[in-house]
């Protein structure tokens, strides 16, 4: 029997067109109202008042500050913004991890039956609550308080960022470990594990590449909350930018800008090459020792701060003569670092690189 084949026309027209407008004009009827509360108003960056402000402001950029004592205090407040960074999420990961073990519903022995009971309930109840109130405050407010407290420095900006991301690193963990595989758990549970053991070899297997990812991004967060942070007092090139921008130092604050856009980047290719390298960030923080992996890291971190190195050479020769003995010494010697920990295969954590002054 001769078959005959259909031969459809495609649509002249998207068929869901009218549902599309729909939608489109009900999201523009909602954002409205938010947009005149907010009085969002972008055509005044267009103003003439407006844009010769924004040019002299950015005019006022260049040449870049490239003083000598300037850069020495950069390099300084680049430490200590990346320090307190990592000293806030370290701390936020002793809060953290307690309050995920207890909050976690596919820990609970009592949960096997169905059914949690009501003590062990009330309990992940409240801890589920303190995390949500220790996220809902944002780290600039907690900065504010800390620097009461605590007065000016870095010490209110590390307290800020442990409070803030303990609370997000606590309900995140949480939802990984909850959202995975939870088999392999329940059976060592119900076969007279302990909660401990039941994390450690069931459900910390199924989810560390996605706690190590996560956790690494929050310390990328936190070294952009450093800078903000330092803006209320708490310390680094934020309370250094405050000062630049309150003195009109245009060309103080476009180096500082720099230096953090340079800064942020190299944390972003770090965190990938620890991901790369699977690393966790956790048990490395718990117990530093040197591993092949983390060699890799190192290894690949000093190839990069070399190419930089030769980069800066032709830079260094434009600076001001009284600052180029200064920039090309500190480069000489941290270059020489490097080399120190090639030549002890990369091996950064149980000896340390010493520079013989004959260098």
């Amino acid at each position: 029997m001769p078959t005959a084949t259909a031969h459809r026309t495609a649509p002249t027209r998207d068929p869901a067109w009218l549902s599309r407008l729909f939608w489109g004009s009900a999201l523009l009827v909602l954002l409205w109202p938010l947009l005149v509360a907010t009085e969002f108003k972008p055509w005044l960056l267009w103003d003439p008042d407006s844009l010769r402000v924004s040019g002299n402001f950015i005019a006022s950029f260049w040449p870049l500050a490239h003083g000598r004592e300037f850069l020495w205090l950069m390099l300084a407040e680049t430490w200590r913004t990346v320090a307190m960074a990592t000293a806030g999420v370290t701390l936020a990961l002793i809060v953290a991890i307690p309050f995920t073990l207890i909050s976690t519903r596919t820990l609970s022995i009592s949960a096997l039956s169905g059914r949690m009971a009501r003590g062990p309930f009330w309990l992940r109840q409240g801890v589920r609550w303190l995390l949500i109130v220790l996220r809902s405050i944002p780290e600039l407010v907690w900065a504010l308080v800390f620097v009461r407290v605590v007065g000016l420095g870095p010490t209110a900006g590390v307290l800020a960022i442990a409070l803030t991301y303990g609370g997000m690193l606590g309900k995140v963990y949480g939802e990984i470990l909850e959202s995975g595989e939870t088999h392999a758990t329940e059976t060592l549970l119900r076969n007279g594990a302990g909660r401990l053991q039941a994390f450690f070899y069931g459900l910390l297997p199924a989810s560390a590449a996605e706690l190590t990812s996560y956790t690494v991004y929050r310390w990328e967060c936190a070294i952009r909350s450093s800078v903000v942070l330092g803006f209320v007092g708490a310390g680094g090139l934020g309370q250094q930018m405050d000062n630049a921008m309150k003195m009109f130092n245009g060309g103080e604050v476009a180096t500082m800008l720099l230096i953090f856009m340079a800064l942020v980047a190299l944390a972003d290719r770090l965190s990938a090459w620890l991901r790369e390298a699977r690393i966790d960030p956790d048990a490395f923080l718990r117990r530093t020792v040197f591993s092949p992996a983390l060699a890799g890291v190192v290894r690949r971190l000093l190839e990069e701060a070399d190419h930089h190195y030769r980069l800066g050479h032709a830079g260094i020769e434009r600076l001001p003569p009284d600052c180029r003995l200064a920039i090309r010494t500190a480069a000489l010697v941290y270059r020489e670092i490097g080399v120190r920990i090639a030549a002890c295969g990369h091996d950064s954590i149980s000896q340390r690189a010493h520079t013989p002054l004959t260098r």
